[in-house]
């Protein structure tokens, strides 16, 4: 029972039971039939499969994202991607959970290794009732995860605070309905054992810790490094990320040294635009020049740099000056190969203060083709300029948790 070469070698334990293959990796347990491949996590349940073509991801949020793929001559394409919720996923799960059933009717008179034995029968116990219940769970532990940043796609969140402590930007309406805390150290405690209890054997899935929600990093030094040590207690030491602002509660070269030391190692900071004027209509009080500053502390406190922009952000009207003073700001940064510069699509909310905005100001927004030429031409001033990090796409509406 090696793994075969088509399996690949990481899986270190394989059954062939004729029609389908179960397969066993540190951190999950598969299920091959055909050009269908079903992922569990170690509780169970579904982490990705790939059904009928199609790629599926879940997120312990209940929602699952699918990404069609067109397979021909030359690279797979991606052609479009869907975040469907929890109730549209169920037809989903209902045909992971029969591809499940039918593995293990045919394991039934076999003698498997325990590898695969223990959660495989821990994969049949997965119903669509238990996966409602899930839902449920998941409420009791977490406030709603709406966005991480894309290099923080696979942390554990721990939501040392609620909310946002601005939460007046025009253009977001994230936080909305969520009142900005903090927790105390005893809650935190609790909150910490019930987002383990959440994800029981699927932790080895996470990649480090989040500080969430929006930008915990706005709390008092010494609470703030108290909370992360509390983390470290639970959790044992893990690489931390955050988001972070540049004028709500800045922090200093020194306080960043010692957010380092204690195992922070990447922030991202909403930049959003390099225009003021682009920034006033957005609602964001954000100075240039003091983001340049703090992102160029960041770096040289050894803290990995995420500098997400608004693409299509102050419409038609200012769509130059958005690009030419974004770009402008994003080279001063002095972001490295190691920093990201995430290029994220404004979509403008119906009803939402900034919709408001741009209709008053006569700022046109841009349609779905203009925003791709405008990341595009981000992307190209961006490299001119000299700009060594990398350039990804950040959609949130594609973001699952």
């Amino acid at each position: 029972m090696s793994a075969t070469p088509e399996i690949g070698q990481a899986y270190t334990s394989v059954v062939e039971l004729g029609a389908c293959t179960l397969a066993r990796r540190a951190e999950m347990l598969s299920v091959f039939n055909g050009d269908d491949r079903v992922h569990l996590d170690l509780e169970g349940r579904l982490h990705r499969a790939w059904l009928g073509g199609d790629s599926f991801q879940r997120g312990i949020d209940g929602r699952v994202r699918r990404v069609h793929v067109e397979r021909g001559p030359g690279a797979p394409r991606w052609l479009d991607i869907d975040v469907f919720g929890p109730e549209q996923a169920e037809p989903i799960l209902e045909r992971v959970i029969e591809r499940v059933h039918r593995a293990a009717a045919l394991a039934a008179e076999r003698d498997l290794p325990p590898a695969i034995a223990e959660p495989l029968e821990r994969a049949v116990a997965w119903d669509l009732a238990r996966y409602r219940d899930e839902l449920a769970h998941f409420s009791r532990v977490y406030r709603p995860i709406p966005i991480l940043p894309p290099d923080q796609n696979r942390a554990l969140v721990v939501q040392i605070t609620e909310g946002c402590s601005f939460n007046r930007c025009t253009f977001c309406h994230l936080y909305k309905d969520v009142r900005f805390r903090l927790r105390a150290p005893d809650e935190l405690r609790q909150h910490v054992g019930a987002v383990r209890d959440l994800f029981g054997r699927a932790l080895s899935l996470r990649r480090g810790v989040f500080l969430g929600q929006a930008n915990a990093l706005v709390v008092d030094q010494k609470k703030l490094t108290a909370l992360v040590r509390l983390i470290s207690e639970e959790l044992g030491e893990q690489p931390l990320g955050a988001f972070i602002d540049s004028f709500t509660r800045p922090k200093t070269a020194d306080e960043l040294a010692e957010l380092g030391a204690l195992g922070l190692e990447s922030v991202a900071l909403g930049l959003e635009s390099g225009s003021a004027g682009v920034l006033a209509g957005l609602g964001k009080p954000v100075e240039v020049d003091a983001a340049v500053k703090l992102v160029v502390s960041v770096g040289e406190a050894g803290i990995r740099r995420g500098v997400i922009v608004l693409v299509g952000a102050g419409g038609h009207r200012l769509a130059g000056e958005h690009v030419e003073r974004t770009s402008a700001a994003i080279e001063a940064m002095q972001l490295g190969p190691r920093d990201r510069v995430y290029l994220s699509p404004l979509h403008v909310i119906p009803g939402s203060a900034y919709e408001a905005r741009l209709r008053d100001d006569a700022l046109e927004p841009l349609s779905s083709a203009e925003l791709v030429e405008q990341g595009d031409a981000l992307r190209e001033r961006l490299r001119q300029s000299g700009v060594t990090a990398p350039i990804a796409l950040y959609d949130i509406r594609r973001f699952i948790y």
